[in-house]
């Protein structure tokens, strides 16, 4: 039978789809986290533009899953977007872990949170959900995103069409917790009748979401499933103790931040500099996180994660002047992903704790119409309207507030229905 291909990280089948000339293709895929993240316009032009040649394709891609610039247009957390931009995916189904089962209004919950942070687009994507009695769907734009587990998989419509890909994180946390095991998973493939459908895997060791020990799940798999791993090379460099440290979010000490320096980080130019900054950050270190943000952002990355992460510590030391800084350092220069969206709220926040109430109603305006399927916007608004008296303002946002949780309710009664 035809070997499984094996990848490094999850972004390899980008280019992977180009050379085997996907086209509005439906893909089920096992995986811990969604790799939907939007992309800004201007690095869709630029995939848009680009000979559609793998080789061109790969050249997009992010060298460094931590880099932060104009040099590269999609990574392992927005691949996904991309191929749908190009036209490669049309339908993707998206297999979470269950390590306890979840209901139908869980897994709702789930795919809302996920979608709510896309922003600019969430009002055409809230009345699109629909719960039915085995999966959660929506639609963003021609793309449609549906969310199941392992066990609902042989109930899914049309799988006879579909592409089967594992993201080996998704039976393995990166603490080294397995949460599925092979052989049930491979099961429920063949009760679904798509276990010769499974053409790809990843190993998402780069980005630290798979520990090096579990490593050996792959071959595993491929075991199981009766085929040959055949593993593409992939050059690029790597942080990967960095990263895993992160991933695993244990606890690091000064040393181990100096050993990732030395062996990893200091040479990547302005890359190793931000991720310095998110170590320092996990370490408290305000000031040598914000030493070594501006040398990376002097070297030409943006360092926005950098940027949340700092403000992430601040925020928790209730220091909402500096933490606000911060938070408008991510947001800069256009409001495009799932964590500038997150830092959108958090600055709001700050402004509600500074009392700065003005300044909050005027954020809190714009933010409710790019994150419509936020209840956050809603909620400090209008904590920051009546402080300020504001009838006519928290009356307006309060009537968009019922509408959202009408959608809501009105989602969560199908749901009820089905069942």
């Amino acid at each position: 039978m035809t070997p499984v291909i094996a990848f490094q990280e999850h972004d390899s089948l980008l280019e992977s789809w180009c050379a085997r000339g996907f086209w509005h293709q439906r893909i089920i895929c096992f995986d811990r986290h969604l790799d939907v993240k939007r992309i800004s316009s201007s690095q869709i032009d630029r995939l848009m533009n680009a000979p559609l040649q793998p080789a061109q394709v790969r050249a997009l891609r992010r060298d460094l899953p931590f880099r932060d610039d104009d040099s590269c247009a999609y990574g392992f957390d927005n691949f996904v977007f991309a191929a749908h931009a190009l036209g490669y995916v049309s339908h993707f189904v998206w297999i979470c872990p269950e390590p306890i089962p979840l209901s139908l209004s869980q897994l709702a919950r789930i795919l809302w949170q996920e979608v709510s942070l896309f922003p600019n687009c969430p009002n055409a994507i809230a009345p699109t959900f629909v719960v039915d009695g085995h999966s959660v769907r929506c639609s963003m734009g021609t793309l449609t995103i549906e969310l199941t587990t392992v066990r609902r998989l042989h109930h899914l419509q049309s799988t006879a069409v579909s592409h089967v890909d594992v993201d080996l994180d998704y039976f393995c946390d990166s603490l080294g917790v397995f949460e599925h095991n092979v052989t049930d998973v491979v099961t429920q493939l063949r009760r679904a009748k798509i276990v010769d459908q499974v053409e790809t895997l990843s190993y998402s060791l780069f980005s630290g979401f798979l520990p090096e020990s579990a490593r050996g799940v792959g071959h595993e798999l491929c075991d199981a499933l009766g085929r040959t791993l055949s593993l593409s090379e992939d050059s690029r460099q790597t942080a990967q103790e960095s990263m895993a440290a992160l991933a695993s979010n244990k606890r690091i000490s000064p040393s181990d931040l100096e050993g990732f320096w030395r062996t990893e980080l200091s040479s990547l130019g302005g890359p190793g500099f931000a991720l310095r900054a998110v170590l320092e950050s996990r370490l408290n270190n305000i000031e040598s996180a914000s030493e070594a943000y501006a040398s990376a952002r002097e070297a030409g990355d943006r360092a926005k994660w950098a940027a949340y992460a700092i403000g992430l510590r601040l925020l928790a030391r209730a220091e909402y002047e500096n933490a606000r800084l911060w938070f408008e350092e991510v947001l800069k220069p256009e409001l495009v992903d799932s964590m500038q969206s997150h830092a959108a709220l958090l600055h709001l926040l700050c402004l509600c704790r500074l009392r700065r109430y003005d300044e909050a109603v005027f954020n809190a305006q714009s933010l409710v119409i790019r994150l419509p399927m936020r209840a956050e916007g809603y909620t400090l608004g209008l904590w920051a309207a009546r402080q300020l008296n504001h009838r006519g303002t928290v009356l307006a946002l309060q009537e968009k507030e019922k509408a959202l949780r009408s959608t809501w309710s009105a989602l969560m009664a199908v749901q009820t229905a089905t069942h």
